[in-house]
């Protein structure tokens, strides 16, 4: 950005000099050199907020530099042939620059985007490697121990016959159990409640 400007300046000075020559009475060239230094001062004082503002870009920077004071303040020559040439300066620089800063918006969510898809190829194919090392692993473990994991899966299997066996055979025991000690009605009553019972009511 800061060349950019610094391009831009040196072509409004070689504009300046082509177009608008000093001429030789003492009353022209006094206000033409007042003139130029003006420009200068001007140039000057774009240059040092180009310095100040190239950092901030991202942040709002462009915008800054856009409405700056300097920026501003251009078209007020007191050359009347030169404001329209100053105004075309300032719109000029001020596109430029709006373009360049929508332009590193756009890459940098161009590079997010770029950047989520890059991890979510190298979250997935780790992934990948590693359901085939488990399974590769899993594989080499059951073909080694082929006859115990076949006698295993036998006991197991002969373990839950057993049970389920023995679930069906004590099935109605448990639940006449349970039914006992559901209606199970008990008459006794403790003494010490017949007691305080005969004491409440003075017998």
């Amino acid at each position: 950005y800061f060349i950019f400007l610094i391009a831009q300046l040196f072509f409004c000075g070689s504009y300046i000099n082509v177009h608008f020559p000093r001429k030789n009475n003492n009353m022209n060239s006094g206000s033409g050199i007042a003139e130029l230094m003006a420009a200068e001062n001007r140039a000057s004082q774009i240059v040092a907020e180009a310095r100040i503002g190239r950092a901030g870009l991202t942040g709002g920077g462009a915008l800054s530099l856009i409405h700056s004071p300097t920026l501003q303040n251009l078209p007020n020559s007191t050359h009347p042939p030169l404001r329209p040439f100053f105004r075309k300066c300032r719109n000029s620089m001020t596109t430029s620059t709006t373009r360049i800063f929508a332009r590193f918006v756009t890459a940098r969510g161009d590079r997010m985007k770029q950047a989520q898809a890059d991890a979510d190829a190298l979250i997935a194919s780790y992934r990948l490697e590693q359901q085939a090392a488990f399974d590769a692993s899993s594989a080499g473990n059951g073909s080694v121990g082929g006859e115990s994991s076949a006698k295993l899966r036998a006991d197991t299997a002969a373990d839950i016959l057993s049970m389920q066996g023995q679930f069906s055979k004590n099935a109605q025991a448990a639940v006449d159990v349970l039914l006992s000690k559901c209606c199970e009605v008990s008459l006794d009553v403790p003494t010490a409640r017949i007691r305080s019972t005969q004491k409440l009511y003075g017998q």
